[in-house]
């Protein structure tokens, strides 16, 4: 039951949630390397996005090249076209895009371009070259017809529908043409070699046509010696070389993509590393030899980092479930530690005041006036210390036990409580009355008990000398939570010394003037924050406190009929 002390000191927190904890040199060493892990996967990141916006920069070199491409559907309508092809042909792309092909072609050369589409549906078609007549504006009012050259290929689009992408070359213009031709592709091979990915280009068999530099610097050879080896070879597969030959014959002859293939290679002077590999079949003349472009990622430090956070958490999950388990025992051996000092501290305070009392009583008027009195205090502090001992250990019992929690019906524990107390609600001459029926809450039957005994005690206790204690109980409800107030006509607290009361042996009033072990409004917080609710006061001296606590409703209640009231 709290009384108060004329100190200030700043309020004591013994919640097991705040007490320091000292981190083990191991899981700092963990969580360091977890840090170190983390960095490695946002550097492999960036190399991500830098190859995809290299991936970028191509397509953008295809739609700003000399060279006008388009895409044909099947029926030969026009479904892509590039800024050089508008140009060539003297019109707007959007335009360009709403026409069927073969009104761009001169009448006499329309079955050109019917048997240019034939030859492209065949299978086995690689490149397909016409020659004939195209429209080409060359001013408002005046239409002209060109010399091109179609140049067409057959492949799948995303959705499995079968286009021809051409490529129209105006012949007038031959030579300038080959000029800007002989740029774009210089432009082209400068864009692969500044791709930061290893880049291949396979025939049927599997031996290397060409790398970029990439590939060499990757693999510590020139371009001369790896050209004509196998790619399985200088990868080092001899273990895995049949899976990458069968993946990659879907590429050269079903027209398949590889994506992502995850393969361990050791090629010398490199060691073993772990790379992606994607494919793609690069469409040549039709009789010319079917080719591949194959692109590796090497993702050997993002495997390595993975692999290392997930030692690094099933560690750290295992010195956290052995660092739970010690601290479990402890908890467990400082209860019974505690019980077994309380024992043994209660035996000789029990023995000091019993024989104290058998000195005031049986030599009372042997020992005179004074020795009297002396024993008396020896028997009232022994008392004090008894209870003081068993006010402490209820407050660890608080912070250790577990709580199961349920509905609890306010009313019926108040009813209970002031049976409890009625000798001391006798003793102080005081009144206790209750303001409607108290709610159901949810929480825990023992420990609102020990709350509500406490803040009543406590109500009766710190009034002015001469005073009846008037005490009044009343609940508020919100959206989920239930108030409980507790007001009395008491002394009354300053404002400065509201948080502080609620700490462990915090006392505002010296022991002979309020009896108690200052532990009472200690036990009341512990225990409400046990079962997640909160606690506080309103007062000013000479006015008497209000004491509140904060329960949650019943899973599943309705919002409580009662009335706020303001008091």
């Amino acid at each position: 039951m709290a009384t108060r002390a004329k100190t200030r000191h700043p309020p004591v927190s013994t919640s097991e949630s705040e007490r320091p904890v000292l981190k083990d040199p191991l899981l700092s060493d963990l969580e360091l390397r977890l840090s170190i892990a983390a960095r490695k996967i946002a550097d492999l990141s960036r190399v991500r996005d830098e190859l995809e916006r290299s991936r970028d920069s191509m397509i953008a070199l295809y739609e700003q090249s000399p060279v006008g491409y388009m895409t044909l559907d099947a029926r030969g309508h026009v479904r892509n076209a590039n800024a050089s092809a508008a140009r060539l042909l003297g019109m707007r792309r959007e335009r360009l895009l709403q026409l069927p092909f073969n009104l761009l072609v001169h009448p006499e050369d329309r079955s050109r371009l019917d048997e240019h589409l034939s030859r492209c549906q065949r299978r086995g078609a690689v490149r397909v070259r016409t020659e004939l007549r195209m429209k080409t504006k060359r001013g408002r009012n005046e239409t002209h017809f060109a010399q091109v050259e179609m140049i067409s290929g057959r492949f799948l689009d995303k959705t499995g529908e079968l286009v021809f992408l051409t490529a129209l070359v105006d012949l007038s213009e031959r030579e300038l043409r080959n000029e800007e031709l002989v740029r774009a592709r210089e432009s082209s091979e400068r864009i692969i070699e500044t791709v930061r990915h290893p880049l291949a280009v396979v025939d049927h068999q599997l031996k290397i046509v060409r790398v970029n530099l990439a590939f060499t610097e990757y693999f510590k050879r020139s371009a001369s010696h790896v050209q004509g080896r196998a790619l399985d070879s200088v990868l080092n597969l001899w273990w895995s070389g049949n899976q990458l030959r069968v993946e990659l014959e879907k590429a050269l002859f079903r027209n398949e993509r590889i994506e992502d293939l995850k393969l361990r290679i050791n090629p010398s002077d490199v060691g073993e590393r772990i790379v992606l590999l994607s494919a793609r079949r690069l469409h040549q003349h039709a009789e010319g030899p079917a080719l591949a472009l194959v692109a590796l990622e090497d993702i050997t430090e993002r495997e390595i980092a993975r692999e290392e956070v997930r030692l690094l958490n099933e560690q750290l999950e295992q010195r956290v479930a052995a660092r739970t388990e010690a601290l479990q025992k402890s908890y467990e051996q400082m209860e019974a530690f505690c019980y077994s000092i309380a024992h043994d501290l209660r035996a000789p305070l029990r023995a000091m005041a019993g024989f104290s009392r058998i000195l005031s009583d049986q030599f009372g008027d042997v020992i005179g006036a004074e020795a009297l009195n002396y024993v008396k205090r020896i028997e009232g502090s022994a008392e004090r210390m008894d209870m003081l001992i068993r006010d402490l250990l209820d407050y660890g019992r608080l912070n250790t036990i577990r709580l199961e929690r349920s509905t609890v019906d306010l009313d019926m524990l108040f009813a209970d409580v002031l049976m409890e107390m009625d000798n001391e609600i006798q003793a102080r001459g005081a009144r206790i009355r209750k303001e409607g029926v108290l709610p159901s809450v949810c929480g825990n039957m023992v420990v609102l008990r020990v709350v509500l005994g406490n803040l009543l005690s406590n109500a009766m206790k710190f009034v002015a000398p001469g005073t009846n204690p008037e005490v009044l109980v009343r609940c508020d409800n919100a959206p989920g939570t239930v108030r409980v107030w507790v007001i009395d006509n008491g002394i009354g607290i300053s404002p400065e010394y509201h948080q502080k009361i609620f700490g462990v042996f915090q006392r505002l009033h010296s022991s002979e003037t309020y009896p108690g072990t200052g532990i009472g409004l200690a036990l009341v917080s512990k225990g409400v924050e046990r079962l997640g609710g909160r606690v506080g006061v309103e007062s000013e001296p000479g006015r008497g406190c209000r004491f509140w606590i904060e329960l949650q409703q019943p899973a599943g209640a309705a919002e409580s009929s009662l009335q706020p009231v303001n008091a």
